[in-house]
């Protein structure tokens, strides 16, 4: 089974016990240093898949806030850069929007719910007053207020369905204007054939176009980089199948590039993938293993299409999501090793590990989005 993140938790939570302990700030910590103007941080997601929350770094010492705030335990960041604003999207079983303050202790300064049952996945910011929220199961996107969540409208996505009636909308991006749409096209979390981008018009809430993929199940966070001038996207296909891989969509011309690199080169299911430049990308990726999947952290080359080198290989899942720091020069890891969990800093130019063990940040990490106020996009 593979979909989404959130679907990988919707099978967790038939073996696993649930708790989720709410958006309560713990009285018992000092008050966490509001954001810094010009500073950069990293927000960390962090669950054990039975409780959650979140931490902060900042960059410029490392020093680590520690378990700010619980979360529900499935649960993804989303940066804003224009209104400097992060977000927790709380996914199956919360349905619900945390609102995240940096300049007043990085609090969780609202939260608002996506609709009961909705699944929520993903949020992008168009504008200070309009957003889009992905709902994994529901056929249609929501429109709110980013902060207030007060409902503007809903962009309807039946047409794209497969034949559940539901084109399963995961990951969404806003970009100069348009939003980006991942349909990931599955049955009881099975791709039924290729997945899409559904291209919408920000402003009016309008499908403009339903672009095929070259590949199936969407599963890595949708990013543009900034280098290439081009939407980066994952494609694991069928699991334990090599039949996916990654390839970039042109936002000005919206046509795809085909694979710059298969699974079959990198030699496992894409689970996460970042772009550092035109010649240096990372990538997590699943293989068969006796505990059921293992996870490897490997290099590659777009330009050729060739695989680079193993950096971290692993006989069980505990390898998340990755992200490369605003500057490029830093590759971060969520490493979800039982016995010695944390984040994970890795030099971009000759690959060699920065942290000489992983940086605690309370419960396994899961999630980065880096929080800043003059970078790009990765």
């Amino acid at each position: 089974m593979k979909a989404t993140r959130g679907s990988l938790f919707l099978f967790l939570w038939v073996v696993l016990p649930v708790l989720w302990t709410g958006c309560d700030p713990s009285s018992d910590k000092p008050p966490i240093a509001n954001m810094v103007d010009g500073g950069t941080y990293a927000l960390v997601v962090t669950t054990d898949y039975e409780a959650g929350s979140y931490s902060l770094v900042d960059l410029s010492d490392l020093s680590i806030s520690e378990s700010i705030e619980t979360v529900h335990e499935d649960s993804v960041c989303r940066f804003d850069e224009e209104t400097s604003t992060p977000f927790i999207i709380a996914r199956y079983g919360a349905d619900a929007v945390d609102v995240i303050d940096p300049h007043d202790g990085w609090t969780v300064s609202s939260e608002y719910s996506a609709g009961a049952g909705s699944n929520p996945q993903d949020i992008a910011v168009a504008s200070p007053g309009r957003a889009f929220i992905a709902l994994f199961d529901q056929p249609e996107l929501l429109i709110v207020h980013p902060t207030s969540g007060t409902q503007i409208g809903t962009v309807d996505l039946s047409s794209m369905a497969d034949d559940d009636g539901n084109p399963e909308a995961a990951w969404v991006l806003y970009l100069q204007g348009k939003i980006y749409v991942v349909l990931q096209k599955l049955v009881n979390f099975t791709p039924t054939g290729p997945s899409s981008i559904a291209v919408i018009d920000a402003a009016t809430g309008v499908i403009e176009e339903e672009i095929i993929l070259s590949g199936s199940n969407t599963y890595g966070k949708l990013r543009y980089n900034s280098v290439l001038d081009k939407i980066v996207i994952a494609q694991a296909g069928a699991f334990d199948t090599l039949d996916g891989g990654i390839e970039y969509l042109d936002p000005h011309d919206l046509t795809l590039s085909g694979f710059v690199i298969t699974e079959q080169e990198v030699g496992g299911d894409l689970s996460d993938v970042v772009i550092v430049s035109e010649t240096k990308g990372y990538a997590v990726i699943g293989v068969p293993a006796a505990s059921g999947a293992a996870t490897h952290l490997v290099s590659f080359n777009p330009s050729t299409g060739k695989k680079l080198e193993d950096l971290i290989v692993r006989d069980d899942w505990t390898i998340g999501f990755l992200e490369i720091s605003p500057d490029r020069s830093q590759l971060w890891v969520c490493d979800r090793k039982p016995q010695l969990p944390g984040l994970r800093i890795f030099d971009t130019e000759n690959d060699s590990e920065i942290t000489e063990e992983p940086l605690d940040v309370g419960l396994p990490p899961f999630m980065i989005c880096f929080v800043h106020q003059d970078g790009e996009g990765v």
